[in-house]
């Protein structure tokens, strides 16, 4: 008797001359509208469908501790929740490395070629799927992010505005956005790195109890950053500053000491010092000591936090 007075239980509608498919489907819909992360809930409440997706995005947010909503709706600071997810991120991060092999980090990672291997792409197409992935920049991605009409007209946009000299460009004067290099990027305690490699130049200094300054991005405000005016317009902020000997470091890969802007940077920089009765330095691979150990227990401690977005490449990494 309590199944035919429950409209959830097929036996209501049967008992109505539904038949037990016709049944199903009516529960079924009678479920979407109950549940507030479906749109069909919040379209009976008379929201538009994209009015409902960007409630239903809210609540998600709210409800997922890997959300910094989540933390603030529990009274927590953005401060303290961003410090809460680097914790559950740390704790999840590790339990996963216990248990995963390498390969299978791999696999898993959209962002790597055995992501799209194992599901039966070529060689070819796997590497084309992995940089698409991994390049938030692409045409492809602004499509995925925004449709194919707003993507492409926001696309032709920021490659316009990008390709602008000097101060007529956006950025002119301006650090690159945190995490916009191609390397993983994130904090180390209070000192911002673009790539691993200046995580670990940080790291050595830190060892030979040298004083080093991140001249680019760090939470603590640096009113003292050095800023050089490029022959091309553009401004160059370089990467530390050891003020106990008066000496500017710059961080970079051998690959990208051939490229004709980096070639220029040094140019500029080494000009600078010289106005300036500075010396200056450029360190790649070669001369940082990189230990993954260090890094892995960096990590750990939360000593280490990676920027959104960069941790598959991390995992990877690691």
């Amino acid at each position: 008797m309590a199944k035919r007075l429950n409209v959830l239980c097929v036996d209501y509608w049967v008992s109505k001359g539904h038949t037990e498919e016709e049944s199903k489907v009516i529960i079924g819909k009678l479920q979407k509208e109950r549940n507030v992360l479906c749109v069909e809930h919040w379209v009976k409440k008379g929201f538009t469908e994209n009015d409902a997706r960007d409630r239903i995005k809210v609540i998600q947010r709210e409800r997922s501790p890997r959300c910094i909503e989540y933390w603030v709706k529990r009274g927590f600071t953005d401060e303290d929740s961003k410090n809460k997810i680097s914790e559950l991120q740390s704790r999840t991060y590790s339990d996963y490395v216990k248990r995963a092999s390498k390969k299978e980090l791999r696999e898993n990672s959209p962002r790597c070629i055995e992501y799209w291997i194992k599901r039966g792409y070529s060689n070819e197409d796997s590497r084309v799927k992995a940089r698409e992935f991994n390049d938030n920049s692409s045409l492809n991605s602004y499509i995925e992010r925004h449709g194919k009409e707003k993507g492409r007209e926001l696309y032709i946009r920021d490659c316009d505005r990008r390709s602008l000299p000097g101060e007529k460009n956006p950025m002119f004067g301006k650090s690159a956005p945190k995490g916009s290099g191609n390397g993983i990027s994130g904090f180390y305690r209070d000192y911002y790195f673009r790539s691993l490699l200046e995580y670990y130049y940080m790291k050595m200094m830190e060892s030979q109890g040298i004083t080093f300054i991140c001249n680019d991005v760090s939470r603590k405000k640096n009113l003292d950053k050095i800023v050089i005016k490029l022959p091309s317009g553009k401004n160059y902020i370089p990467d530390f500053v050891l003020p106990e000997c008066s000496k500017i470091v710059e961080i970079k890969s051998s690959y990208n000491l051939s490229q004709k802007d980096t070639q220029e940077k040094i140019r500029s920089l080494g000009e600078f010092c010289r106005l300036n009765s500075m010396t200056c330095q450029v360190l790649t691979e070669k001369d940082i000591t990189q230990d993954i150990n260090v890094l892995r227990e960096d990590f750990r401690n939360s000593l280490l936090v990676i920027d959104k977005g960069k941790l598959d490449r991390f995992m990877k990494y690691v």
